[in-house]
């Protein structure tokens, strides 16, 4: 990465100080990658253009850039492991809130596990246990319960949810379109059952001067620098805050990404400050794909992800749950990236595109 760039008679660039240092060592004065002669008067110039690029505060700055040569492996190696570390925090906090609504089961001495089959097929084999434990109080009480079940009531409680698991099953079978492309089991499965889609609008107020949005084509773009809208823009970076919002509820929006070569895809309270860009701050969550990495954001802390960026993804928000997650595909096959959220204010979709390249599109196809 260049700095202070300028740039020789014959086209190639470099940083001020390195070709000074070259130019010193080598009384010649050729240009080290193709051997050109330059001549004795020659003035280095400052490169402008490539100085603007560097700036730019759509793809993060100079600081985005001076992080990409010194970033070392054991950053990386970092980044990773607490992304682990976040996704176990996420998962031991699920097991306690089933831990919790089991023992206040037991307490009234009854267990409806027909009506809480999807919540305990879905948690790992740990939390099947701890929810069947007793499930319809015979002979403990919540204080003297056993931390882990008998094999014998085990056994009893899997024979049980695999025949509720059936009849789950079949009621859906009646009706494929329920699930809305989300997989079966889990929390997203169980909430997409009544989830709503959303057919997104965008309003000129809320987004960047450099985007527009075609209402026909449910198409949001960059423009050329010509065209450029001069009323005064809801963002400083190249985002765009749809006039959707929500408080309560299960909604689903779809977006195309085929055609942009750089963008973000995530939600945030409605108050997201003008100069705060997706996912840096504590007001928005993110999946973006960007500079050739595929990440999760939040509050400025990147989480890589190990799928492929996808070129249809899907937006699942469970407001009533707390829940947010990120799937791809046309029917949301697959799940990317999903984080459990305790909203505390109004929540609109935004979307950031790479704002430097006229043409680049997200759009929003129907279901």
């Amino acid at each position: 990465m260049f700095t202070d760039p300028v740039t020789l008679a014959c086209g190639h660039s470099y940083c001020l100080q390195c070709i000074k240092d070259h130019l010193k060592r080598n009384p010649g004065k050729r240009c080290p990658e193709c051997r050109a002669e330059l001549r004795a008067d020659c003035k280095l110039r400052k490169n402008v253009t490539i100085s603007a690029i560097l700036e730019l505060q759509e793809v993060g700055g100079r600081e985005m850039w001076d992080r990409v040569p010194t970033g070392s492996e054991e950053k990386f190696t970092q980044d990773a492991l607490q992304g682990k570390l976040d996704l176990l925090k996420q998962e031991m906090k699920k097991i306690e809130m089933l831990q919790a609504e089991f023992h206040a089961v037991v307490q009234n001495g009854n267990c409806s596990l027909r009506d809480n089959i999807r919540t305990y097929e879905s948690s790992s084999s740990v939390d099947v246990l701890s929810s069947s434990l007793d499930c319809e109080g015979r002979s403990q009480s919540a204080e003297n319960s056993p931390s882990l079940p008998s094999a014998t009531q085990t056994d009893e409680v899997v024979k049980n949810s695999e025949s509720v698991s059936e009849e789950t099953r079949a009621s859906v079978s009646e009706d494929p379109d329920s699930l809305r492309g989300f997989s079966e089991g889990g929390t997203s499965a169980a909430a997409a059952l009544s989830a709503e889609f959303v057919s997104l609008s965008f309003l000129h107020q809320l987004g960047h001067r450099r985007l527009v949005f075609l209402p026909q084509r449910r198409r949001m773009e960059v423009r050329s620098g010509l065209s450029l809208r001069t009323q005064r823009c809801r963002f400083e970076a190249c985002q765009w805050m749809a006039e959707e919002e929500f408080t309560t509820g299960r909604h689903y929006w779809d977006i195309e990404t085929s055609a942009c070569s750089g963008w973000a895809v995530g939600v945030a309270y409605a108050h997201l400050g003008q100069d705060e860009r997706l996912g840096r701050s504590k007001s928005s969550w993110c999946i973006e794909w960007s500079s050739g990495r595929f990440s999760a954001w939040h509050d400025g802390t990147e989480t890589p992800l190990k799928h492929t960026h996808p070129s249809r993804l899907r937006v699942l928000l469970d407001m009533d749950a707390g829940h947010l997650s990120f799937w791809s595909g046309a029917d949301g096959e697959d799940e990317l990236y999903d984080v459990q959220v305790e909203f505390r204010a109004r929540v609109r979709p935004v979307f950031w595109l790479f704002g430097t390249k006229p043409g680049n599109a997200l759009s929003f196809p129907s279901p």
